[in-house]
């Protein structure tokens, strides 16, 4: 928008000084069809060597996928700051606390979320040593790709579905992208 627009704009309505747009960026639902393509893919590429690579993203993403969506929601509840540097189990403790409805770290969905945090760790922050191959199957492959496979990136994407949803019905709200059109919609 020119200054000359923006001017009369601003005088039709009888307003004057400068006008701003915000707007809130979110990046949440971008991360759950990240990690929805990834285990797709995963499952596609099946057996192959691929596999880990797809599944590494899908189990990533699930894991960003719910950081983000919490630290927004915890942002728009008013919390300090200081809460978006603690682990992110923490974060949605002190999220569904702050409603009157603390999660149960003893059921699922969280105990589901406690293994994909861990095994989002695990990734990120692995340290390649030399260990023996294990046998799966008719094969030996390594410990590695006996962890990351498609059907764990199945069971991420699940987990963090199962806590958005928890979440969601928490507070009274729908599942937070009802993208009818999205191939990773909800059943």
């Amino acid at each position: 928008m020119t200054d000359d627009m923006n001017s009369q704009t601003q005088g039709e309505l009888g307003m004057s000084g400068t006008l701003s747009v915000r707007i809130k960026i979110q990046l949440e639902g971008h991360f759950w069809e990240l990690a929805n393509s990834h285990a797709a893919k995963a499952e596609e590429l099946k057996g192959t060597s691929a596999e880990l690579r797809e599944a590494a993203g899908a189990i990533v993403m699930s894991a960003v996928c719910l950081e983000s969506f919490i630290n927004g929601d915890l942002i728009e509840q008013g919390a300090s700051p200081d809460l978006l540097w603690k682990t992110l189990e923490t974060k949605w403790h002190t999220a569904t606390k702050s409603f009157g409805d603390p999660i149960d770290k003893g059921q699922e969905p969280f105990q589901s979320f406690h293994w994909l945090v861990q095994l989002r760790n695990y990734v990120v922050h692995f340290v390649p040593k030399f260990e023996p191959l294990v046998q799966s199957g008719t094969s030996q492959i390594s410990p590695v790709e006996k962890k990351i496979t498609a059907e764990t990136a199945a069971r991420a994407v699940q987990a963090a579905k199962a806590l958005l949803e928890d979440y969601a019905a928490r507070q009274g709200r729908e599942w937070p992208w009802p993208r009818s059109d999205s191939p990773s919609a909800p059943d």
